[in-house]
Formats: C-alpha cells, structure tokens, sequence
C-alpha cells in the first residue's frame, strides 16, 4: 500500500485518524470506546489540538490493526516525533479476503453470567487492545480469587469475537486438580478425540495450526504444571491466541500479564465528608449498593448513610467477592452492624492480607473473607456448609440431604448467605468458597463425608442402566469424584461398581479416552470379586472402540483367562462375543467367524442367562462383509426373534440394531427402498442410546438417500456421512473397516452429484453436528418426510 500524499488530504496525524476512523465506518465515541478514552480526546486528537500519550498511542495502534513493521513509525508519528509522511496508511483486510477454515470447530459457548458487570470499561479496553496486537499471544489475567478475572475475561472475550475468524472456546478448569487433564479439558470443549497413538498435543496443534481462534483458559493456577504443554500450543498454532486467568503466573516465554486491580475506592480520608454523589463514582460502591438492592430494593446511598458505606468499601479492599458476601450479609443485619462487625474482628484484615503459611495456596487470599460469613452461621448449618464441600459441580436436594443431613431450609439460609448458588433441582457453590468449605473439616468429617459421597454415587450406579445414565448425565463430575475417591481409599467394590456404569456414559459421549484411564486404575485395584471380569469386558470394549487393539487384546485376553479358570460357560460365551468382535474391526473374517460361531454353540446350551442372538447377529455382519446375502439375511432372521424376547435388556439392543441395521443395508442392495426404510425405523430407538449404532445408522440412511430418493436429499446424505466422520473424529469411536469403506464409496458418489462449493459447504455443516442434531436429521428423515 502506497504512503498517502497531500493530494489525498492527509497533511497530519489528526487527518490520518480520521480517514482511518471513517474507512472502518467508525464513530468518534465508537473509536473512544475501543481505546479506552472518551470521544473528546478523540475529537481533539483529530483536530490536531492533543497528541496522544504513549499508552493511548499503543491502543489506537492496537484498535486500527498497525502491523508490527510499521508499528514502530506509528508511534513516532502519533507522538509528533516524525512527519506524517513516515506513516503508511493501513487499511483493515476485508472479509472476503480471509480464507475459511474448511471444518468448523465445535466450541463452549462463553458462559452468560447472571449479574452485571460493574464498570470495568478501562480494563476491557486494555485487555482487548493487547489481545488485538500481533505480538501478544497470551495474556494472562492476574489477581486474588474474587476480583474479577472470570467476568473480566468473558466480557473481553465478546468484544473480541470479530477478530477471531474461527471462534472462541471457553474452558473451564476451576474442577481440575491434576495438571495432565488440561489438555483432555481442552480437547473436550473443542469437541476433540482424546484417543489414538499420535499424542493429544500434537493432534490439537495439527486442528488449531491454521487456525485464527481464541482459547479462554480460566482457574488456571491449581493446574499450573500445564503451562508447558500451553506454551507449547500456542508454538503449534500460529493464529491461536490464549486469554488466562490465573492467581500467579505461568512464566513462559512470551508472556504478557495484567494485574487486575480492585474495583476503584474514594480516600480514606474523605470519608467522613463524602456525599452520597461523590460515592457513586466509585467501582466499588456502585458493586455493593447494585447487590443490596437485589434483596433490598429500597436501599440507596444517602447523606446518612454515605459514611458507613465507604468504611464498609474501603475494609473489604474493593474486592468484588467481599463486597458481594458483605452485601448478603445485610439480610440478616443493619449497615452499622456489618461496618461494626468488619472493624471489629481482630483476625479478619490480618488473614485476607498476610498468606497463612499452613493454608494450600488455593485459600490464602480470600479465605477470612469467606470465613466471616461461614462466621454468621449456627452450628447445624455451619456443619452443613462444610460437608456440601464434598460436591463437584453442585447436587441435588436428595444427595444434600444424604451425604450432608442438609434440609430445603438450611440449603435456602445458606444461599441467602451468599455461600451456595440456587439453580434449577440444584445447588451450586463457587470454587473459592467450597474449597473454604472443605478446609474446615477434621480429618474424621472428611472421611465421613467422603464415604457416604462415594456410597450415594455407588447406589445409585447400581440401579437399572437407564436410570443410571440419567443420574450420570446429570451428575458426571461427582460420580468421577467419587470414582477416583473410591480408587484412592483402595475401595475396590466401590470402584468397580461405579466404573461399570460408567463406561456406558462414557462410550455415549465420547469419553473413551478418559474412560481407559480410569478404568485401568481401578483395575489395579485387585479383588476377587465376580464385577471384576465385567470391568475387564468394558475395559476391552472401550479399548476396541477407538482400534487400541493391542489394549482390547491384553484384556480380553485376562477375561479368557477368569473364564477358563471359573469354567464358567456363561463369562466363556461372552469372552468369544467380544473377541468375535474385536477381530472383525481388526479385519480377520476367518479368526472371528471361528469363535462367534463357538460362542453361538455355547449360548444355545444357556440361553437362559447368555442370549445367542449376539453372536448371531455378529455372524450376520461378517457375512454381509464377504458379500453372502442370504446367510446374512438367515443369521439376522434368527437373531432377531430371540434378541427382542430380552424385552428391556439393553445389551441385547446393541445387537438389535446391528441386525435391523445389516437389513437395511441388504434391502439397498437388493434396491428396495421401502424394506430399508422400516428397517432403519427399527434402529432409532437404539440409535439413541449408543454412539456406535447411531453411526452405522446414519451411513446406512445416507445409502438410502443416494440410491431411492430424489436429488433433492443429495445434500442430506453428504451432512450424514459428514456427520460420521466428525462424531467420530472428536470422540474417537471408529468404525469397522467395512463401514469405512461405505463412508468412502458414499461420499464419492455423493460428490460427483453436487457443485464442488456446495458440496465442502455441506460437508462443513455436517461435520460440525453434534449427535443430537445428527439424531434430529434421522428423525426428520425416518419419521416425519413420507415414505418415497
């Protein structure tokens, strides 16, 4: 781009703001507001009356996107230390210039939160103006627990939506306390696969490396071992940028830090002379007297009570947690009685300020603060509110009840107390407050409260499956608590107990990874028990899944093992299924029809307690894979009818839908696509339950689509056949090397029937889809469009 000339009217730093203010459709307070100043400074800097400070010079560089070669001269020229002919005119690069990524990257969503965020407009912009620099690439929020970080992140995080092409994903760590999990956590809000032997690093590098995407890491500091493996995502993604908030620093190169600072106060001493307007311009009592009034709308600042207020402020250091939990307080007392109580506490200053050296790390700073509100309490409830400590992520009344002996009422005066969080059917506690919480208790409470946690997850893993998954679904991270509890206090039934269950959660998110690791180490826990040989098979199971064979092979190999020593005839029919199974993704046709066909024989003589239309229906595959139809055809006719006989067994609908499933698929060669259809109407209620099956499914229904129905339901199929490829890609679940191949033969001739824009436009939108929106897709095919 050429420098700018007189003839262009461009004779000054103020004429080159403006031509760059109005060429981006920008308004003068618009500009102000980006900057972090008001639309006067920028007014006067126009007309050339006010050169910027340095520090509004590298904002508005920041703002107006100066590259890093020319960002040198810019200061120069907007401080007037160099003539405006050093200064090259930049000019933003349209969108249209920007080539798309060609997959969308699922995301977390950036948490809306339910109160305001009081000012903070100067923060915001300093945030925004480095994350918008090409040489910043992280940017760590720093400061004590309370002041801020969180909110300050999301807001800026939205502000800066327009410049990362690619998005933005908020990842939550505050549940974490090992540092190898970070990045799993990643991976799962990126909806990435945490499976396969290329490592987890490189495969998030190799998805992000052309990416231009914003990462929010926030509760960074339990898990501060991670910095590494952060530092060395940023290396492998050169459009990546990270926003961190953190109580200390991660100290890798490269780093830029913000040190939060508390919400603004008025000096001590214009306390006892402030009037209620002076207050008002201040953070920190703008905060306090917004949360009064959610519980007190009547409350304002007046003459009288102006004093008060500022010593209340001015105690809790303008920290916004205190001043909330202060504000909370006047539920229960009088503005004097608060303001008495803080400067009458000979403990509480010295604690919030000076680091208890016996205390982790975690509840050094805000711990008085919390202390004296815990301090309100009476003993019933304070022994309530330690126990609830117990919960990650929160928990219903009836958990509250069991493992806390918390009633409705002690649960509502404990949030009335600002100490729990009301949710709908839960209740909550920020971190901060329930690692306070878990602080107070005795070694002999914790014990306590930690057996009968691990006791309530482990009932209630074991009732029927269905029910399970909904409690799982709702309560995943305490069940994992309890799961990794139960494996530390060496509680093997427990562990055991609570894994079974949990792998079918596990198997249905995509949690595969995860679930290997856990399961592992519950293993080593040894004990002669019958639920050991279950764990083994879901160990084997979740192994196969993601094509870790040699792992699926180990265990099946230790269940083949348990079974020969047992002479049990019911564990040797299932070790054959599993095995059965575990070759034909491994592509041995001869090794598995070998043994399916063994454990069919064995299941014939039990069938009462080992349905042989399992391995039947493993049969049926396999031959459909060799391309023999009718002894397919015959293998799923009989499975069938002794399959559906299990009525509620959900095992046995695995194999269901794998029978209806191959049906279908026989029905589309046999071009009959009225048999396909009522076949793949049979598998959606499966489909709904199981990963794996709802992929076959959706291959299978893209089949249908390309070969019976109009070209209108083209671009179906590909979404569908997309949708396979991404499901699996984040989960990890990957399928035979039979259904590979349809994928493959599919979307080949799908490709030739549509635009190549079209077609990578569809694609993207399948690829994109999570597995309810795939379901919703089958659902609109299957049951609500009329038969073709």
């Amino acid at each position: 781009m050429n420098r700018p000339t007189d003839g262009e009217g461009v004779h000054s730093f103020g004429d080159w703001l403006r031509q760059q203010r109005k060429a981006r459709d920008w308004s003068q307070p618009a500009l102000a507001e980006r900057v972090g100043c008001t639309s006067a400074m920028i007014r006067k800097i126009e007309a050339d009356e006010r050169k910027p400070s340095a520090q509004l010079a590298a904002l508005l560089a920041a703002a107006l996107e100066i590259s890093d070669e020319m960002r040198a001269n810019f200061l120069q020229v907007a401080r007037q230390l160099q003539p405006i002919a050093y200064l090259t005119a930049t000019r933003p690069t349209p969108t249209s210039a920007r080539i798309p990524a060609p997959i969308q990257l699922p995301r977390d969503p950036l948490p809306v939160p339910m109160t305001s965020l009081i000012d903070r407009r100067r923060d915001t912009a300093i945030v925004t103006a480095l994350l918008t620099r090409a040489d910043v690439r992280l940017l760590t929020l720093l400061g004590p627990p309370g002041i801020g970080k969180t909110r300050l992140a999301i807001h800026s995080a939205e502000k800066l939506a327009p410049h990362f092409a690619d998005g933005i994903c908020f990842v939550d760590l505050s549940p974490l306390t090992d540092a190898q999990l970070v990045l799993p956590a990643i991976a799962q809000a990126l909806s990435i696969a945490e499976t396969g032997t290329t490592p987890l690093l490189d495969r998030l590098c190799t998805l992000l490396q052309e990416r231009v995407f914003l990462l929010v890491l926030d509760n960074c500091e339990q898990v501060s071992e991670a910095a590494v493996e952060i530092g060395a995502l940023l290396r492998g993604g050169k459009g990546l940028k990270i926003l961190a908030t953190s109580r200390t620093p991660l100290l890798l190169a490269g780093e830029h830090e913000y040190a939060l600072p508390t919400l603004s106060l008025p000096r001590q001493d214009a306390v006892q002379t402030i009037g209620p307007e002076q207050l008002l311009v201040f953070e920190a009592v703008q905060l306090f007297a917004a949360r009064v009034r959610q519980h007190r709308h009547e409350f304002a600042i007046t003459a009288a009570n102006a004093s008060e207020v500022a010593r209340i402020c001015l105690r809790l250091d303008g920290l916004p947690l205190a001043l909330e939990l202060a504000a909370a307080a006047l539920r229960r007392m009088s503005l004097g009685q608060l303001s008495e109580m803080l400067h009458t506490d000979p403990h509480w200053l010295s604690e919030l300020h000076t680091p208890a050296r016996d205390l982790p790390p975690r509840q050094r700073t805000l711990h008085q603060a919390i202390g004296w509100s815990y301090g309100l309490l009476n003993e019933d409830r304070q022994r309530v509110f330690r126990r609830l400590g117990i919960f990650v992520g929160g928990s219903t009344l009836a958990a509250a009840h069991a493992i806390c002996d918390a009633s409705q009422d002690e649960l509502d005066a404990l949030a009335d107390h600002s100490l729990l969080v009301r949710l709908p059917g839960r209740w909550t506690m920020l971190e901060m407050i329930r690692e306070f919480a878990l602080s107070q208790m005795t070694d002999t409470e914790l014990a306590l409260v930690q057996q009968r946690h691990i006791a309530w997850f482990s009932a209630r893993a074991d009732q029927k499956l269905a029910h399970s998954l909904a409690d799982i679904r709702q309560d995943h991270d305490n069940f994992r608590r309890a799961l990794v509890t139960a494996i530390a206090k060496e509680d093997a039934q427990s562990a055991y107990r609570l894994c079974i269950k949990l792998v079918w959660y596990w198997e249905l998110h995509g949690h595969l990874r995860e679930g290997i690791c856990l399961v592992h180490a519950a293993l080593a826990l040894s004990v002669d028990t019958p639920l050991r040989f279950e764990l083994l098979e879901r160990m084997s199971t979740l192994a196969f899944q993601t094509h870790e064979f040699d792992i699926a092979t180990e265990f099946a190999g230790q269940l083949q093992s348990l079974a020969l020593a047992h002479n049990d005839p019911l564990e040797r029919a299932r070790v054959l299924n599993l095995q059965g199974r575990i070759l034909i993704e491994q592509g041995d046709l001869y090794r598995a029809e070998a043994v399916l066909q063994e454990s069919e024989q064995i299941a014939r003589r039990i069938s009462h307690i080992f349905n042989p239309g399992c391995p039947l229906a493993q049969l049926g595959e396999l031959a459909l894979i060799r391309g023999e139809r009718e002894t397919a055809r015959g293998h799923w006719r009989a499975a069938l009818p002794l399959l559906t006989s299990a009525e509620g067994d959900l095992y046995a609908g695995i194999f269901i839908a794998m029978a209806h499933t191959g049906l279908a698929e026989l029905a589309l060669t046999q071009n009959d696509p009225a048999q396909a259809r009522h076949e793949l109407r049979q598998v959606l209620p499966y489909a709904r339950l199981y990963l794996r099956r709802l992929h076959c499914l959706l291959v299978a229904l893209a089949g249908h689509l390309l070969t019976s129905a109009p070209t209108a339901s083209v671009p179906a199929a590909v979404k569908l056949l997309a949708a396979v490829d991404g499901i699996s890609e984040r989960t990890g679940d990957t399928l035979s090397p039979f259904h590979q191949r349809l994928i493959a033969e599919r979307s080949a001739a799908a490709q030739q029937l549509l635009p190549p824009h079209e077609w990578r436009t569809t694609w993207q939108v399948g690829h994109a889809w999570t597995p309810a929106q795939a379901i919703a897709e089958v659902e609109r095919w299957l049951v609500t469009e009329p038969a073709q």
